[in-house]
């Protein structure tokens, strides 16, 4: 196996080594990454496609692509890529003065969501300044679909990994200058780049934690997937806990069991996540394909 190309950090903003994002996503696949680059690289493609793009950690990492395409229906972190993508410095000089608060934390998270709820004005680019501290210093990544506590620790300098992580900015921004991002529902975004020389890497809401994500993802919704997904003409690599529903929409497809922690909302010193079986579902045989097995 061949070196991660994507995971390769600290490039000075070269744009072709891949980038890590700065924002936070609960079901975030950090635990997990390196496997789906792997896989990713194996594939030979023309166009990469992720109909759930949520914080951008997977699609900024890998190199560049021929065409790479990123979509979510979150409005927020839609608005965020395209605020950062126009203007990374302005933005940087922004976030980068802001102290580390809980004050202004709890004031900004509450505006994001009576913006959400009610409307009213907001600058794109004062909605994606409050989104991305929100999003950094919640528990599990605040500013989503449901309020976050503040994050702290007495044994970690929280504000010190908020200011490094501000530092990402501008790699980041170069990187996604190279993608196409767009906001749509997963099924138009699928019809639409589903050719037979696509890799889609598919994250969607996984079951029984929907309700943590933007939108109305349900059952049906997940039953409308598989259909687009087991017809697919391009190849897809799915990431889902396992459970008896994805079995059952989902029969005959290689599968990578993966070891990892549970995402949760609970957190405090002396908490350990719990364990959690990841699964990686590919439509298409990968290679050593000992170490997969064949689903029934």
């Amino acid at each position: 196996m061949g070196q991660r190309r994507g995971i390769k950090r600290g490039t000075g903003g070269d744009p072709l080594m891949g980038a890590k994002s700065p924002l936070i996503w609960f079901g975030g696949k950090a635990t997990i990454l390196g496997h789906i680059l792997e896989l990713i690289e194996q594939v030979d493609h023309d166009t990469y496609n992720e109909p759930f793009g949520g914080s951008a950690r997977v699609i900024a990492e890998k190199p560049p692509g021929k065409v790479d395409v990123y979509n979510d229906i979150n409005d927020d972190a839609v608005n965020f890529l395209m605020v950062v993508n126009e203007d990374p410095e302005r933005f940087y000089q922004a976030v980068k003065k802001l102290p580390y608060s809980r004050s202004l934390f709890e004031q900004w998270q509450e505006e994001l969501f009576h913006y959400r709820r009610r409307g009213g004005y907001i600058s794109n680019f004062d909605r994606a300044v409050r989104f991305f501290y929100v999003n950094r210093l919640g528990i599990n990544g605040g500013g989503l679909n449901h309020k976050s506590g503040f994050k702290h620790s007495p044994k970690h300098n929280s504000p010190k990994s908020y200011q490094g992580v501000c530092e990402r900015i501008h790699e980041f921004a170069d990187r996604m200058r190279l993608v196409i991002i767009e906001r749509h529902d997963f099924r138009d975004n699928i019809k639409t780049y589903d050719t037979p020389r696509t890799l889609h890497y598919v994250d969607p809401p996984y079951v029984g934690s929907e309700h943590r994500y933007p939108g109305d993802f349900d059952e049906n919704d997940h039953r409308d997937l598989a259909k687009l997904l087991n017809k697919a003409k391009g190849k897809v690599i799915l990431s889902y806990y396992d459970c008896d529903l994805v079995r059952e929409l989902y029969p005959g497809w290689y599968r990578k069991e993966i070891k990892a922690k549970k995402n949760t909302v609970v957190s405090g010193e002396g908490y350990t996540r719990p364990d959690a079986t990841e699964l990686l579902l590919m439509n298409y045989k990968p290679m050593e394909q000992s170490l997969f097995e064949y689903g029934t």
